[in-house]
């Protein structure tokens, strides 16, 4: 329940959530470009899955995150389009957390 309730705290601070995901995209930004591909992102999935346990993302999938995410069409995921995703992500999180304590 703790990481629910961190993870929402993080979803509900905007000021919070921009600096948490301005500094991960810039992580995830290896070639300073301001935009991210779909190896780059892969590569801070890949990352961010092993190190909590969970299944790796393959290289498919983060094409396929870069089509679905990507409203411009560039290509690549925007800071904007990132932070799509990264609010999605935690609202999963979130919500999985809660059903867990339910049971």
């Amino acid at each position: 329940m703790l990481i629910a309730q961190e993870l929402k705290s993080l979803l509900d601070n905007e000021h919070k959530f921009n600096k948490f995901t301005t500094t991960a995209f810039k992580m995830a930004d290896k070639d300073d470009s301001g935009q991210i591909n779909s190896e780059e992102l892969y590569s801070i999935l890949y990352t961010i899955s092993t190190d909590i346990g969970a299944n790796p993302p393959s290289r498919e999938d983060a094409k396929e995150i870069v089509v679905h995410l990507d409203t411009d069409r560039s290509g690549t995921i925007s800071l904007d389009e990132f932070k799509t995703l990264i609010k999605d992500i935690l609202k999963t999180m979130t919500d999985d957390e809660n059903k867990m304590t339910e049971i």
